[in-house]
């Protein structure tokens, strides 16, 4: 029944959900956006991990978990007006994701 509201919602203004979730719309940029974060954490994380040895997930799956947390805490941020100021959300980010990828075995 819920999905069937959110269908008749979709329908009704379908102009709208096609700008918004269309191949030229918000999914598009937000892709953009994520790519263009994951490529510059991809380069961060194999200087990263340099030569030792393979980290145990990949690089790539690596840098797009990262790019999706900054991507989330960025709009989060912007969302609820930044309660904290950038340094405080740059401190929080790296505890989150950077010393997280400690424990998989890095050059730092």
């Amino acid at each position: 029944v819920h999905a069937e509201i959110l269908f008749e919602h979709i329908a009704e203004n379908f102009a709208l959900y096609q700008a918004v979730l269309g191949q030229n719309g918000l999914r598009y940029v937000m892709h953009r956006i994520l790519a263009y974060i994951a490529a510059h954490e991809e380069k961060e994380l194999r200087a990263y991990f340099g030569d030792a040895a393979a980290p145990p997930l990949p690089i790539p799956i690596l840098a797009h978990h990262v790019a999706g947390s900054i991507f989330a805490l960025a709009s989060w941020w912007v969302e609820n007006n930044r309660p904290y100021s950038p340094t405080e959300m740059a401190v929080m980010l790296q505890q989150l994701c950077v010393q997280g990828m400690g424990t998989l075995g890095g050059n730092s």
